[in-house]
């Protein structure tokens, strides 16, 4: 239970880093169930001791966002957001090449029902990954355990226009 915890913690402070808003961009479709729960295992086999392998991400079809001011300069962007062609949700990197082990999935639903599909979609996909993967609730969040690696899915956005961020972490074994 003290993994739990400290896990628990170790989100509190990496969602504040690499979170989008709380309310889904205005631009964001939103995203089947199934997509969601791909980018999470996608997430969920990239993140790894002291970094995010963005070679995974690529390799499964994930393709780095660029962003431009009105002129089409090229801008630099604190995070780095990936998307996937015929998918709705988006991964979410903190920095150009930060060594942290945080992988976020942002996507928006049409409608809050869609948020408990999704979520038992993430949880039936982890457990087909790893069959060791618990489930349990976190104040208002889920978290999915199998460590090192754990995920943490919050509700975002309002009723009317809802979403979710999972945010993916994988911390080093404790040494005992």
């Amino acid at each position: 239970m003290q993994a739990l915890h400290s896990w628990l913690a170790f989100f509190a402070v990496a969602s504040v880093s690499v979170a989008a808003p709380a309310q889904r961009p205005g631009g964001l479709q939103s995203a089947a169930a199934g997509d969601i729960a791909a980018a999470v295992t996608d997430c969920w086999n990239a993140v790894r001791i002291g970094a995010v392998d963005r070679e995974k991400l690529e390799a499964v079809g994930w393709k780095v966002a660029t962003a431009s001011d009105g002129k089409g300069k090229a801008l630099a962007m604190p995070i780095a957001l990936y998307g996937k062609s015929g998918s709705n949700a988006l991964i979410m990197l903190p920095g150009p090449t930060p060594a942290i082990s945080i992988c976020s999935v942002m996507a928006s639903v049409q409608s809050p029902p869609d948020i408990g599909k999704a979520i038992g979609t993430i949880q039936r996909a982890l457990i087909a990954l790893d069959p060791q993967v618990k489930t349990a609730r976190s104040g208002t969040g889920i978290a999915f355990l199998a460590l090192p690696r754990v995920a943490m899915a919050d509700v975002t956005g309002t009723k009317e226009k809802p979403g979710l961020r999972i945010v993916v972490g994988y911390q080093n074994p404790e040494k005992k």
